[in-house]
């Protein structure tokens, strides 16, 4: 990656970048560890992932060992827009590559991860996801992944008006070593 000497950035513009982006992992590494949580209560459960899925060896803990209530991750998942709101403006050419991770993370990790927590953890009353099963409808934790649209607006137009800069530093960069 190409960077400019420390001293071409003011440190206000770095520290906001920094700030941003860690409030982001932050809530990425959260939602990391409640994947993880929710795995281990499902080892737990005797290989049960979820309340329609059978068991496949002893159970320790019936199923939800350790259930993740939907406020948490609809929490966690509202850093992210956040993060990317700090980070976003002070963002640098240099950082283009960074936000092709931030956007990949923002998929993974605040929309699809929230939807599988809902089917997970599902509650009576939420929209239904299993005809055999009405009663059963989906947990609120899909409500995590709504803010992700701010998340993938800011971050996908930052990208578009870094990349070019960022690609033709690239090519100049390739040129002058011939």
């Amino acid at each position: 990656m190409i960077r400019p000497a420390p001293s071409d950035v003011s440190e206000d513009v770095a520290r906001q970048y920094v700030v941003g982006r860690a409030i982001f992992m932050a809530a990425a590494y959260t939602v990391l560890a409640l994947v993880l949580l929710m795995f281990a209560s499902g080892l737990l459960a005797g290989g049960q992932f979820g309340p329609l899925s059978d068991t496949k060896w002893d159970v320790i803990v019936p199923w939800p060992a350790v259930p993740v209530p939907a406020a948490v991750m609809v929490v966690v998942c509202l850093l992210a827009p956040v993060g990317a709101l700090v980070l976003a403006p002070k963002a640098r050419w240099e950082d283009a590559p960074d936000f092709l991770l931030l956007l990949a993370m923002t998929v993974v990790l605040f929309v699809v991860m929230p939807i599988g927590f809902s089917r997970m953890y599902p509650e009576a009353g939420g929209p239904a996801f299993d005809e055999a099963h009405p009663e059963l409808g989906l947990g609120r934790h899909w409500m995590g992944a709504l803010p992700q649209v701010v998340t993938l607006a800011v971050l996908g137009v930052r990208f578009a008006m870094l990349a070019p800069v960022y690609n033709a530093a690239r090519r100049r960069s390739l040129e002058n070593r011939r």
